[in-house]
């Protein structure tokens, strides 16, 4: 803490400063490619018509089922996946959206909404 000196000379505005400098100036996280892939499907099954094929293919993807699994069972497995992929997330303290930037931040805010 400046002294009352130092407060006269200006220098607890540099002090201050210092905290939300050090805050803008952290590094962002990047989710791994497998991360981003998943996820990005997610996040196109989200504002997908979910009556379209493009739909039950995105879910077939999401959930790895095969292609005659029933509708209702692949769209389950899939929100099991999601919840899954989030989980790991977060123990490796990595589910924060705020922690990336750009795209990732993005297709990752998505993924939870669509959970």
């Amino acid at each position: 803490m400046p002294s009352r000196l130092g407060l006269y000379l200006g220098l607890d505005l540099t002090f201050r400063a210092y905290i939300p400098y050090t805050e803008c100036m952290i590094k962002r996280g990047e989710l791994s490619n497998e991360d981003r892939e998943f996820f990005g499907v997610v996040s196109r099954a989200a504002f997908c018509n979910p009556f379209s094929s493009e739909r039950v293919e995105l879910d077939l993807r999401i959930a790895q089922c095969p292609a005659n699994t029933p509708r209702m069972e692949c769209i389950d497995r899939s929100i099991e996946k999601i919840r899954e992929r989030i989980r790991l997330l977060e123990q490796r303290r990595a589910a924060d959206p705020l922690l990336y930037s750009g795209e990732d931040r993005y297709i990752l805010q998505t993924g939870f909404l669509y959970d």
